[in-house]
């Protein structure tokens, strides 16, 4: 048994329907030392943790070794590089864990987690976490990301990584970020490519119905996907004189869609 202190587990969480429960995600029992109301309104729907007091975490949490990237390297494998205090739901008896210092490690798909006092830098596998939620230090905004092997493409193969929920409802649209490691090409003779090994980001947005999740498609393939309530996505669309190739555009259009199908 390996023992955290001072942070929090809670025991298992009562599971919804089979639909819903794979997008369920832990809501931070802490908002930048403000407080949470109970009548909040929430734009997502989430599994929301009641604060308990401080005491021990047991478990099984499997610790490796931190990433390092190889010298001469542009760039980091992690989708931020600064630790933010964060929130686990892990799948080994539905346990939650509160107050972990993490950051991303897209390559390793694991989570380095600061102990803090003097206990070091650790690693906690992705496949142990069904999902999170960690603030946004720019934004004072929570993010929540939920573990992608929950979703399968149209091969029913599952994802690796962590899918961000952007909007959820009936259509949930997911951002997922990876990155990918490109050795170093330089050609002194064609004067091309790089003298520097690079990690290099991306990020692609995906929309998931039910467990199946697929890439977005461009402008005519989303106003198809919107089309059962087209007169009001139009008109949504016209009156704020929307985008569709810009995320926070989208992400306003689908939290549309969704409010106006859940009624």
């Amino acid at each position: 048994m390996i023992t955290f202190s001072p942070f929090v587990v809670s025991k298992s969480i009562p599971m919804r329907s089979p639909v819903r429960q794979s997008i369920l995600v832990v809501v931070m029992a802490f908002m930048a030392g403000q407080g949470m109301a109970q009548d909040q309104n929430f734009n997502h729907n989430r599994a929301i943790m009641e604060r308990i007091p401080a005491g021990s975490v047991g478990g099984t949490i499997a610790l490796g070794n931190l990433s390092y990237s190889p010298a001469g390297t542009v760039g980091d494998v992690y989708l931020y590089e600064e630790y933010r205090t964060s929130t686990f739901w892990l799948y080994d008896g539905d346990q939650v864990v509160q107050g972990l210092a993490s950051r991303l490690d897209m390559q390793r798909n694991e989570f380095d987690i600061n102990l803090g006092s003097g206990k070091g830098i650790r690693a906690l596998p992705g496949s142990k976490v069904r999902s999170m939620t960690w603030t946004n230090m720019q934004t004072n905004t929570p993010e929540y990301f939920i573990n992608a092997g929950e979703y399968k493409n149209d091969k029913e193969n599952p994802y690796n990584g962590f899918f961000q929920i952007m909007s959820e409802g009936e259509i949930t649209l997911h951002k997922l970020n990876q990155v990918v490691f490109k050795p170093a090409d330089k050609n002194p003779t064609h004067s091309t490519g790089s003298k520097d090994n690079r990690f290099i980001k991306s990020a692609d947005l995906y929309y998931a119905i039910g467990t199946k999740a697929l890439k977005l498609p461009g402008r005519k393939g989303i106003l198809k996907l919107l089309e059962s309530q087209k007169p009001a996505i139009d008109k949504f669309i016209e009156v704020n004189d929307l985008n569709l190739g810009k995320e926070w555009h989208l992400v306003q259009l689908f939290d549309h869609y969704n409010s106006l199908v859940k009624k």
